[in-house]
């Protein structure tokens, strides 16, 4: 995503360094919740969206039995050698 590379560029002009997979969660994480917002209203008439994906993370978001969401999105990775192969779902 073109906003991806935006917030990597000025992340390294601010600090001087590439952001790691941790910020790189938090900024996935972050946009996930305001698009959905910003589309439905509320987050939680944002479920029936399904998945989502972004630079390195997925969401897919369930009702637990005591009321909070859990994210249920992923990834499979398979490695060959220094390759790494996303399967499909």
């Amino acid at each position: 995503l073109e906003s991806d590379n935006l917030f990597k560029n000025r992340f390294v002009d601010q600090y001087g360094k590439l952001p790691n997979k941790e910020v790189l969660r938090a900024y996935d994480l972050t946009l996930d919740l305001i698009l959905r917002i910003a589309y439905s209203g509320r987050l939680e008439d944002s479920i029936d969206l399904g998945e989502t994906q972004y630079e390195g993370n997925r969401f897919q978001y369930i009702e637990a039995e005591n009321g909070a969401y859990q994210n249920q999105g992923f990834y499979l990775l398979q490695h060959r050698g220094y390759e790494i192969i996303e399967l499909k779902k």
